[in-house]
C-alpha cells in the first residue's frame, strides 16, 4: 500500500489585489530532515505562482519549530 508521510494544502485563497493563500503542512516525524518538506513547498509555490497566479503564500509555524522557519534554497 501507499504510506502517507505528510500533507500540504493551500487554504483561504484570496483573489482581487492580494492574490494570496495560506500554506499548511505536516510531515511525519520519522521522515524529517530529508528535505521532503522543502521540496514539496518549492513545488507548491511554483504551481501557485504559475497555475493559480498567486502573488503571496503565507505559512506560519510554532515558535519552537526552527526547521520550518528556514528560507527555502534557491
Amino acid at each position: 500500500g501507499t504510506e502517507i508521510i505528510g500533507r500540504f494544502n493551500l487554504a483561504g485563497i484570496s483573489r482581487g489585489p492580494f492574490q494570496s493563500a495560506g500554506l499548511g503542512y505536516w510531515v511525519d516525524r520519522n521522515h524529517l530532515g530529508r528535505g521532503l518538506a522543502s521540496a514539496a513547498v518549492g513545488a507548491i509555490v511554483a504551481e501557485a505562482r504559475d497555475a493559480l497566479r498567486l502573488h503571496r503564500i503565507e505559512a506560519s509555524t510554532l515558535v519552537h519549530n526552527t526547521a520550518s522557519q528556514q528560507p527555502l534554497p534557491g
